[in-house]
């Protein structure tokens, strides 16, 4: 319980942080020099779908409103406009805050990422040049709740040549290439069943990996080869195939499989 409202007082300061800094990072390319916050509601009145999606968002949750994003909306009500709002779909505005140190360190902790670096992990995966967070997200809809308008993209649309055998046609991509290697509550299993509560940013799943070539010697950061970030195949394969969520295997059965469902 105390974990939790810290965690809401750490997430609104952060708010008021991005909105009060947003009065001079908004509208670098746009006339008014001059706006004032005046809340979501205002936002409602001509964008009532991305309200409502909002409404039902972690940032909702945590009071990250519009305006965390947009800069001070004063000027834009005045005059609705593309020229009074800032509207920045970089990486680095969702890095704000979906990151940890500077971005450039995945940090771990018990053999699990630690959550709330997307940021971290997708700069170091081969995504980083290729792909925004923008390409696949739209911030103002819950995946969980709007997932049809929350994920803008499937990774097909991308990789329209991927085909999959071993009768794992059904499964979604992300259950293998998003496992949920990070935690920000509770883990659950044990040895090289554990898993997280959050889903990993890293998408590249090295097979020939041991578990626990994943992470440094002291456990703190993910490794990186010449190819970035990778996931390791206790993540990818054993997160399901663990005998209760799918049939069970061990990690030399599946290293001997994995190569063989692409």
């Amino acid at each position: 319980m105390h974990i939790v409202h810290a965690q809401r007082r750490v997430g609104v300061s952060i708010f008021f942080v991005l909105v009060f800094s947003a009065k001079t990072l908004a509208f670098d390319n746009a006339a008014p020099r001059q706006a004032t916050v005046i809340g979501s509601l205002a936002c409602k009145g001509c964008h009532p779908a991305f309200y409502d999606g909002w409404r039902a968002t972690r940032h909702a949750r945590f009071s990250f409103g519009c305006e965390a994003c947009h800069g001070p909306g004063s000027a834009h009500v005045a005059v609705p406009s593309s020229k009074t709002i800032s509207v920045d779909p970089s990486p680095e505005l969702c890095g704000r805050c979906h990151r940890r140190n500077s971005g450039t360190v995945i940090e771990a902790s018990g053999n699990l990422l630690k959550s709330g670096q997307q940021y971290n992990e997708w700069r170091a995966s081969p995504h980083q040049s290729v792909t925004r967070c923008v390409t696949c997200h739209d911030a103002h809809y819950s995946p969980t709740v709007f997932r049809e308008r929350a994920i803008k993209k499937s990774c097909l649309a991308c990789h329209p040549g991927t085909r999959v055998f071993l009768g794992m046609q059904t499964i979604a991509c992300e259950q293998c290439h998003m496992p949920k290697a990070a935690c920000r509550e509770q883990a659950q299993g044990v040895g090289s069943y554990r898993t997280g509560d959050r889903a990993a940013h890293i998408w590249r799943i090295k097979s020939e990996a041991a578990p626990g070539e994943m992470f440094s010697l002291s456990g703190t950061t993910a490794q990186k080869d010449g190819q970035g970030a990778y996931l390791t195949l206790n993540f990818a394969c054993l997160g399901c195939h663990n005998g209760k969520d799918a049939k069970h295997y061990d990690i030399e059965s599946v290293r001997q499989t994995a190569p063989l469902v692409h």
